[in-house]
């Protein structure tokens, strides 16, 4: 079993999502705008450890999951194909 709970993928993708959270802003209430804020200056501070007590991680995997939804439900047209894909 792995122990080591640094995510090496986002140390390296964390700059790309914040870049893109910049982008967002710009369509967003201003509510919506100090969410995004918020989470951005705590994933700027994050140690890309994975752990539970860890609100910068939460953060991180909510926004990879939910790229990753997105992409897989807008990028591949085949529903057979995305339920292939799903339970594989």
């Amino acid at each position: 079993m792995q122990t080591d709970v640094l995510d090496v993928q986002a140390r390296e993708s964390l700059i790309d999502m914040l870049y893109c959270a910049d982008q967002a802003t710009l369509a967003l209430t201003d509510n919506q705008k100090l969410k995004i804020q918020q989470a951005k200056s705590l994933l700027k501070d994050w140690d890309f450890k994975l752990t539970k007590e860890s609100t910068a991680a939460s953060i991180f995997t909510a926004w990879e999951f939910a790229i990753a939804y997105y992409l897989h439900e807008t990028k591949i047209p085949s529903p057979k194909l995305r339920i292939s894909l799903t339970f594989s």
